[in-house]
């Protein structure tokens, strides 16, 4: 975002108004109807000939977009309904779930060049349950949603694709400002949806800049579903850490392959289920792994007033602090930058597990591969992590015994240390 709080004299923009050149995001909010209704010769037909005729016509489907709420000028908005319209002939793939599309105009420059669109069924508000837009005619034998499309457009590409689900949260909370009559589109609506990126993308730059380096207790949180009690602070912060938290676990790794660009890498992935459950609207946020019983172990945030904080017990790792180093040394204070540092690391575990799993299908007819194995855990930072995470995977007999061999050499190891010191 551009900062426009300082002495703008020198500026070659001096006695020019704001434009959407100086911006780099904006919304688009739309009522999506989709017809569905027979050819017209069928209704001209006798109701049994039209029942013949069913089986072997297809639906004529017409889609349709309306504005209810935009800050993009005339010409872009026409230009990306056009782009929209066409996406959506295609099939509706974005119920609840958007898609990213990168957006180009050989008449606009200042088209910008990433849009984020999500569709919202109008039976999922509930202000709008009871009110159907368009209701089905029996007579004409046509159908019709009254639905919403959210968009939200970066100037940036290759940048929405980071935050699909912080977006995908984001775009459907719209909703609960959507009644039947539109009432709040100048208010609540705009508002809204005009903090989008302040919301769904900036919780990364805000959690740094209070917690600094000890966001690395929050990464370890993370990847291993452990429960973090926050006493204290606003709701605002809670609400940060609990989207900077998701969004280092290793849910949703499927879209990051396309993302980062890391897809020749050659690594598989199982879909495993450790995923964070997040409560809000109270003091604690809790975050157990799911598949697992409810993990005992619990780290307490505390956070006073003058911004202070503590975390207790003081437990991570290696690897944690090292990928918490990495964000501070980055640009802390752009978002898409921490992203991508953020889903570069989760890579990296991606591809120590595929590891770990290749050593241990090794181990069924090379003991030097359980060996180098050990090796490998030793050195990574992250040893427990890597092993809850291996523990997950669809494992044959052989390789789970040859996993329970390494953890109990591991654990023997580790209290040998502890004797010795």
């Amino acid at each position: 975002m551009v900062d426009t709080s300082g002495n703008l004299s020198d500026s070659p923009y001096d006695n020019i108004p704001p434009t959407q050149i100086q911006r780099q995001h904006f919304y688009a909010l739309y009522t999506f109807h989709s017809t569905r209704s027979k050819p017209r010769k069928c209704q001209e037909k006798s109701e049994a000939a039209v029942e013949d005729q069913e089986k072997g016509d297809d639906d004529i489907e017409e889609l349709s977009l309306s504005i209810v709420a935009t800050d993009l000028n005339a010409g872009i908005e026409i230009e990306l309904r056009k782009c929209l319209v066409q996406r959506l002939s295609k099939g509706v793939d974005c119920i609840g779930s958007g898609n990213v599309v990168s957006l180009t105009s050989s008449e606009n420059s200042d088209f910008p060049s990433v849009c984020y669109y999500c569709l919202w069924k109008s039976d999922s508000n509930p202000a709008c349950k009871s009110t159907p837009v368009l209701p089905p005619s029996p007579k004409s034998r046509t159908t019709s949603t009254g639905d919403y499309l959210v968009c939200f457009l970066f100037s940036q590409e290759d940048s929405l694709e980071h935050f699909r689900v912080d977006l995908d949260d984001y775009s459907g909370g719209v909703l609960q400002y959507l009644d039947a009559e539109l009432s709040q589109i100048d208010t609540c609506v705009k508002d809204y949806l005009e903090a989008w990126p302040v919301i769904a993308m900036d919780y990364l730059c805000r959690c740094i800049d209070v917690l600094h380096d000890s966001i690395h207790h929050l990464i370890y949180c993370a990847l291993l579903g452990i429960q973090l009690e926050i006493n204290g602070g606003s709701e605002q912060l809670r609400k940060d850490i609990q989207n900077f938290i998701r969004s280092c676990t290793l849910d949703g790794i499927s879209n990051l392959h396309s993302s980062c660009n890391m897809s020749s890498s050659g690594d598989s992935w199982q879909t495993l289920d450790v995923q964070p459950v997040l409560h809000t609207g109270t003091s604690t946020a809790n975050y157990p792994a799911k598949g697992e019983k409810e993990s005992s172990k619990t780290i307490c945030l505390t956070i006073d007033q003058g911004k202070s904080f503590k975390f207790e017990p003081d437990e991570s790792c290696r690897f944690c602090k090292d990928w918490a180093e990495k964000l501070i040394n980055s640009d802390r204070h752009n978002a898409l930058c921490l992203k991508v540092t953020i889903d570069s690391y989760k890579l990296q575990c991606i591809q120590d597990i595929n590891t770990l799993n290749r050593f241990l299908k090794l181990a069924e007819n090379d003991h030097y591969a359980l060996y180098r194995a050990y090796m490998f855990l030793k050195y990574s930072g992250y040893t427990n992590i890597l092993l809850k995470y291996c523990q997950l995977l669809d494992l044959k007999s052989d390789d789970k015994d040859a996993l329970a061999v390494l953890k109990e050499f591991i654990q023997e190891t580790e209290e040998m240390s502890q004797t010795m010191s």
